[in-house]
């Protein structure tokens, strides 16, 4: 084990110590709903409510960074509504496709990439509100989403996931920009999801209750994109939080349809993404 990874190892162990998120319980719980309450009066959250259904009978797709997804892919999608999330510029030197909203809340990937994000000249980036202090070039595309959810003792425990019917006050969090994503379309009024390249298959897995796996023989994403040691994926959660997804579209007469090419998603049905065109 090198420095590196020995610092990382030790950090981890303090932020995930059931002992020191005891003690800080109270504060956090306190410090994300008053952060909520602030946001919603932000600029943002206003320019959030403006986009609440703009989209009503239209489709849209959500590309996930999985292994699946290929140039070919996006070449199609020219002139589709599409989210994009995290290092997805990776492919924009083999493309002329981009994403008409691109989103980034993860925290460990904002706390790498953020410079290269500020730099995309792209019409609307969505980050995280934990990024808008660490932003250095504050510009008109750039607006910020709240992801909430409560203060954990046991870190990689959750709540139920839910859709947030108002992602102007918050998005429920639940450890995967996709699900950020599929709750502001909703909120948008797409009547038809489609997602692309969400394998949902991980190399490294935690569950509920911190236990890791891992797998090295899995691809974490499309060709070119190297693996980074960010943070283990919560497959539980996040399995947990398509579900709810799924539940609510079918509720709603919203139609979610997975179009990844082979991959691990089996919460929504499953479709042909070349029938689509």
């Amino acid at each position: 084990m090198d420095i590196l990874e020995f610092k990382e190892s030790i950090l981890f162990r303090i932020r995930n110590s059931k002992a020191v998120r005891a003690v800080l319980y109270p504060y956090m719980n306190y410090k994300r709903v008053t952060g909520r309450k602030k946001y919603a009066s932000t600029l943002d959250a206003a320019y959030i409510r403006s986009l609440k259904d703009t989209k009503i009978g239209k489709r849209c797709f959500i590309l996930g960074n999985g292994p699946s997804l290929t140039v070919n892919d996006l070449n199609m999608l020219k002139g589709e509504d599409t989210f994009a999330f995290n290092r997805i510029y990776y492919m924009f030197n083999r493309t002329d496709w981009r994403p008409t909203y691109y989103m980034c809340v993860d925290v460990g990937v904002l706390g790498m990439n953020l410079p290269e994000i500020e730099k995309l000249e792209l019409p609307i980036i969505i980050l995280s509100d934990i990024a808008r202090s660490k932003v250095k070039r504050q510009k008109d595309n750039i607006h910020y989403l709240y992801d909430y959810s409560r203060f954990k003792v046991n870190r990689f425990s959750f709540d139920p996931p839910y859709v947030s019917e108002d992602v102007s006050n918050h998005c429920c969090f639940c450890f995967t920009v996709t699900y950020d994503a599929i709750q502001l379309a909703i909120y948008m009024g797409y009547s038809e999801i489609y997602l692309l390249g969400v394998d949902h298959n991980y190399s490294v897995k935690i569950d509920s209750k911190g236990h890791v796996t891992k797998d090295e023989s899995v691809k974490d994403y499309f060709e070119g994109l190297e693996k980074t040691a960010i943070t283990a994926m919560n497959y539980e959660a996040t399995t947990a939080a398509f579900k709810a997804a799924r539940k609510y579209a079918d509720e709603h007469g919203i139609v979610i349809r997975n179009a990844t090419r082979g991959g691990k998603l089996e919460a929504f049905e499953r479709i042909n993404f070349d029938t689509l065109f």
